[in-house]
This record gives structure tokens, C-alpha cells and sequence, in this order.
């Protein structure tokens, strides 16, 4: 359910992978294990660079505070992002039973955005290692939360309406689509992060 609402198209494939890449995970030697933490550590370490470098903020933060506050991130949000389409789909499949709550369903598919909106705020507010006033953060976070929505539905329709990828591809297709998904997301995340910012410091001129 997760790829299917965050990955906008080839979920299954994609799941498929992911499958395949915990079962080979359980293979892995020492040195592959140290060399994927490395990999992920170095990960974390740029998108700590990058989001700060957008707060204009050269103070680096401890490794131990560093490594706290990502891997709250990276636990907390797939897990409450699981949790709102886990919940979201079972209420949706309870609604579709009945003719009278298409109101509802409605009200139901914005659950998806609110939970994006959330974890956007999450990042902007607790990434940058300065004190970020929420409403700044939740102000960066619903453009990004927008951003992210118009893009995978634009994403959706293209993957629908022009399928000769697949046929090109064949099926090494979803390697390209995750990649150019994932450099979309990112954009997401820094524009809602550089209006967050320009927020923060307008906030901080008009207090002086």
C-alpha cells in the first residue's frame, strides 16, 4: 500500500525488489553490512548539509544528536506514513459498502496529504540544527505536501497515458521510474524547505 500511494506506478515490481533485497540482506557478510550503513550514513550526512545550508546554518551539530534525531526520522515516518494508508484504506473499504457516506470517502482521501503534511513539518522543524518556529515549518510543509500530491498524480497519469516505457525498458523499467521519482521528491523537499527558511527569516527581521 505504501508504493502504491507513495510510488506512483510498477508498486508491485518495486515491492517485488524490496522483497528480494531483505532476503539477499540476510546473506550479506560483515564488510557488506559495514558498507551499507556507510552508504547510509553519508546519506543522512548530505541531507543534513543540504537542509541546513538552506538555513544559512554552519554550526554542525554532535554525531550522537545527528544519529538521534535521523533515526527518529527514518523510523517515525515510514511508520506513521504505513499507519495513516493502513487505517485510510480499511476505513475506505468500510465506506465503499454503503451508498451514504461518499462524503466520507472524500473526507478520507485527504488523509494521505495531511499525513505528508506532517511528516514535512516533522523534517523542516527538527532537521536544521536551529530553533524553526512550527508554523514556518507547517507553512514550508504544506507547499511541499502540494507539490508532492500535483506530482505523483502528474506522475500517474504520464506512467497510464504513455506505457511505451515498459516496452522500451522492459523490465528494468522501474529502475528509471524510482530514480526520476525520487530526484521529484527531493525537489519537493528542498522547495518547501527554501520557503520555510525565507519565512524563518523574514520572522527573525521583523522581531528585530
Amino acid at each position: 500500500m505504501i508504493f502504491t500511494n507513495f510510488a506512483p506506478s510498477a508498486s508491485d515490481m518495486v515491492g517485488e525488489y524490496i522483497d528480494q533485497f531483505v532476503l539477499n540482506s540476510k546473506k550479506m557478510s560483515a564488510v557488506g553490512i559495514i558498507s551499507l550503513i556507510a552508504v547510509a550514513l553519508m546519506l543522512i550526512n548530505n541531507i543534513d548539509r543540504t537542509l541546513n545550508s538552506i538555513w544559512h546554518n554552519s554550526q554542525s551539530r554532535s554525531p550522537l544528536s545527528s544519529f538521534a534525531i535521523y533515526w527518529m526520522i527514518l523510523t517515525l515516518g515510514p511508520l506513521i506514513i504505513g499507519v495513516s494508508i493502513g487505517i485510510s484504506s480499511y476505513i475506505k473499504i468500510m465506506f465503499e459498502q454503503s451508498e451514504h457516506l461518499s462524503l466520507g470517502l472524500k473526507l478520507l482521501s485527504f488523509v494521505p496529504f495531511l499525513f505528508t503534511w506532517f511528516i514535512f513539518t516533522l523534517i523542516y522543524a527538527v532537521v536544521p540544527n536551529k530553533k524553526v518556529k512550527i508554523k514556518h515549518s507547517a507553512y514550508g510543509a504544506f507547499l511541499a505536501a502540494i507539490f508532492f500530491t500535483l506530482g505523483k498524480q502528474a506522475f500517474t497519469w504520464y506512467i497510464v497515458t504513455f506505457p511505451s516505457y515498459q516496452l522500451i525498458y522492459g523490465a528494468m523499467a522501474t529502475l528509471p521510474i524510482m530514480l526520476l521519482w525520487i530526484q521529484i521528491s527531493w525537489l519537493v523537499v528542498l522547495v518547501g524547505a527554501q520557503l520555510a527558511s525565507t519565512l524563518d527569516e523574514i520572522g527573525e527581521q521583523i522581531e528585530q
